[in-house]
């Protein structure tokens, strides 16, 4: 039986959310999302490379001789900086760097009547320069890997396996940019009704379990060129790029069949809120705190419901 509407209260979200305080680095911290290779190490590479080139071509009697044959040492430069970036891929760039480094220097040499009689030193300044970079190349590459976890890590939720609210953020800040351009974009918050009530009944073992198989639920009826990702508590954000406004309908009353159909018991049910972009949110924050009152309009009417922001009363001002 469904309740008389009651207008709940601000719920934290919409506090933790200001929308005119919208930041994400507050949400994702630390993370580091893509890490690109400076300027200044490319112009670090090539002036390393640049200095044996110049000096067998200035200098090419000198760079014949023992000491001189040190100085391709140099060539080692790009490898330590490049692979520090890119891991292996890195440490094949700097091999092909080095290595026209040091043709480029036998030819000035060769060119300049020169040969080098030390080949014992120049083999070993070779078998060095490709050790050397094989082996950082190597040592960067697993810690790049496990970088990678760390980072998959900090955007998968732990329970339930799925996207967390990290990940959220950093895709509704793309969409959000995408709407701007006139891409259609809608929220759907959703929210377990009477969550408490079933672990204080059932124990939070049993929370978690029905949280897991919610999150298959979401996660197995979003699109992958859409996000579901949980987005605190028992709380789940989908975020529906490139879909209108009755497509959040669409969506958000399909999850609670599905969810009917995985607790056929009744046992949990959802309360959805769908909010669409329109020309005057400035902030992401605006289009979640539009879903977020509507998720617990649908909450003060019983639960089990989907409600829509922009059909709400008082909604223009509102949104």
């Amino acid at each position: 039986m469904k309740h008389r509407f009651e207008q709940p209260s601000p719920p934290d979200s919409v506090r933790e959310l200001d929308p005119a305080h919208w930041d994400p680095k507050e949400i994702l911290g630390d993370v580091e999302l893509v890490r690109s290779i400076p300027f200044r190490v490319f112009v670090l590479s090539f002036g390393a490379l640049f200095i044996p080139v110049s000096v067998a071509v200035l200098f090419p009697a000198w760079t014949a001789e023992d000491a001189g044959l040190l100085i391709w040492l140099i060539a080692l430069v790009p490898a330590f900086l490049l692979t520090y970036y890119r891991g292996w891929s890195g440490a094949s760039v700097a091999l092909a760097m080095g290595m026209a480094a040091l043709v480029l220097t036998n030819l000035a040499l060769v060119l300049a009547g020169i040969r080098v009689e030390n080949f014992a030193l120049l083999g070993g300044i070779i078998v060095v320069f490709l050790g050397t970079s094989l082996g950082i190349g190597w040592v960067t590459e697993l810690l790049h890997v496990e970088r990678r976890k760390a980072e998959q890590l900090a955007l998968t939720d732990a329970l339930t396996g799925m996207s967390n609210r990290r990940h959220a953020v950093v895709f509704l800040e793309a969409s959000f940019a995408a709407a701007k351009r006139g891409i259609p974009l809608s929220v759907v918050l959703f929210d377990v009704d009477r969550f408490k009530t079933y672990n204080d009944t059932r124990g939070h073992l049993a929370g978690d379990e029905a949280l897991k198989k919610l999150a298959k639920v979401l996660v197995g009826s979003t699109r992958k060129m859409n996000l579901t990702a949980r987005w605190g508590g028992e709380e789940f954000l989908s975020i529906l790029s490139d879909t209108p406004q009755e497509g959040g309908r669409i969506f958000a009353e399909r999850i609670l069949s599905e969810v009917h159909q995985a607790f056929p018991d009744g046992s949990i049910t959802l309360s959805g809120g769908v909010a669409r972009f329109t020309d005057g949110m400035d902030s992401p924050a605006r289009i979640l705190a539009a879903a977020d009152r509507a998720m617990y309009v649908a909450k003060g009417m019983g639960g089990d419901c989907v409600q829509i922001a922009s059909e709400m009363p008082g909604a223009r001002k509102a949104i």
